[in-house]
């Protein structure tokens, strides 16, 4: 895999471990969310449990 690959992002936020880790008391990722449309970083932002839609947005 090159720096440059576009499935770098995805490929890494999929990596990071699911399960009830994601549920611990500061756990840095939430369970990941459904995700449909949008960007290649609101799939991204969803896997690893945050919504696309967070505050500032697009500013």
């Amino acid at each position: 895999m090159q720096m440059n690959d576009p499935t770098l992002g995805d490929g890494a936020a999929k990596a990071v471990p699911g399960g009830k880790a994601r549920l611990a008391p500061g756990a840095a990722f939430a369970p990941a969310l459904a995700w449909q449309g949008g960007s290649r970083l609101d799939e991204i932002v969803a896997i690893l449990g945050h919504s696309p839609d967070w505050p500032g947005k697009g500013a």
